[in-house]
């Protein structure tokens, strides 16, 4: 294959380890071409628009949406009703990889990479996948059925796809994270007090974002609090900032996203996180060895958020509170105890600095494309 023709699609649901590789290919390899299949909307029904829609432009990455469903383990009404979904977006991603004619299929996981992915099997389109959780995806387990080469952020996952090629990387960050600026591109009021950084990842976390809510008028009094809230909270977030004395609202930042130079600067900077227990969110938050609270999401994937949480507990990096324990008295508990959590100095050994390039060198070798 001529190297000048060489073109990757990338598709999934996880698109910050997505958008490191792209760093990495534009960078390292400026003749290969990248195109990205996703959804456009952040949720399933929802007309807010996703990150990957709104953060690929600045990519000059081009961006096809497709509108599919989700498997689910469970069934009812609803899952029905999404499932159906899933042959219109296999049909779209088959006449989109049939126009673009790419040399390979990278897929992040997620219910959008799912018709991609079958869909560039029957065009004999090589695939490879990554699985960022600790537990596999049902995405990505049907994906890895029919993929050419499986990445995986865990060790501890590598036993969940026996029989195929299974490549431990760890998980990619971006190199703003890595490389933060020397400030963010919002205001801090006061520079010396101590950072509290909350977040329930790129489409934030309605329920965790209520309990949180009701407890900004205490903790504002001894910190700066930078909340990412998502788009569907942002309204509540700045009702909540309004009602607070005029003297403090200025120490409560709000924000329905942050973007990654932003990210990196908090990460650097902050006393403490509190956050939902996705692998990308953790992996930042492990890189800069930030004690935090962990609110893992129960619902999520298998409880994959539990077990990634309990691997940051096994590296004494992390307070945990389960979703059906919180409180606004158990959260402002754990504020106060977070102090028991050491800062520990060796690095987990699934951040790995190399995860871009690792990942980028074995799909490029699935369709012999340098």
């Amino acid at each position: 294959m001529e190297t000048q023709k060489c073109h990757v699609v990338i598709t999934g649901g996880h698109i910050t380890p997505a958008l490191a590789v792209i760093q990495h290919i534009k960078k390292q390899y400026s003749h290969i071409k990248i195109s990205v299949i996703g959804r456009k909307h952040a949720l399933e029904g929802s007309k807010v628009l996703s990150e990957e829609y709104n953060l690929l432009e600045k990519y000059s990455v081009p961006f096809y949406p497709i509108i599919t469903g989700r498997l689910q383990r469970y069934f009812g009404f609803q899952a029905i009703g999404s499932m159906i979904k899933i042959p219109f977006g296999f049909l779209q991603s088959f006449f989109i990889l049939l126009k673009l004619r790419p040399s390979v299929v990278l897929s992040f996981g997620g219910y959008v990479a799912l018709p991609v992915s079958y869909a560039a099997k029957i065009l004999g389109i090589p695939i490879c996948t990554h699985e960022q959780g600790s537990v596999p995806g049902i995405a990505n387990e049907w994906i890895a059925k029919i993929a050419n080469v499986v990445c995986v952020t865990f060790e501890e996952t590598k036993n969940a796809y026996k029989g195929k090629n299974v490549i431990v990387t760890g998980l990619p960050l971006r190199d703003e994270i890595v490389h933060p600026p020397t400030m963010p591109s919002f205001h801090i009021p006061n520079q010396e007090k101590p950072i509290i950084y909350i977040t329930g990842g790129s489409t934030g976390a309605v329920s965790m974002n209520d309990i949180v809510f009701s407890i900004i008028p205490e903790i504002v009094k001894g910190y700066t609090v930078i909340h990412q809230v998502g788009r569907i909270s942002i309204e509540a977030a700045k009702n909540v900032k309004k009602a607070l004395p005029s003297s403090l609202q200025e120490e409560y930042i709000v924000s329905p996203y942050f973007d990654t130079p932003d990210v990196g600067w908090i990460l650097k900077n902050c006393t403490l996180v509190v956050s939902r227990a996705g692998a990308n969110t953790i992996s930042e938050i492990a890189y800069y060895h930030k004690p935090n609270i962990l609110i893992p999401i129960p619902w999520a994937g298998d409880k994959e958020q539990v077990k990634n949480a309990s691997i940051m507990e096994k590296y004494s990096l992390s307070l945990v509170i389960p979703q059906t324990d919180l409180t606004a008295q158990r959260l402002i508990n754990a504020l106060h105890d977070i102090s028991s959590i050491k800062n520990n100095s060796h690095m987990p050994p699934w951040v790995n600095s190399n995860a871009a390039a690792i990942i980028t060198e074995k799909t490029l070798a699935a369709c012999r494309c340098s």
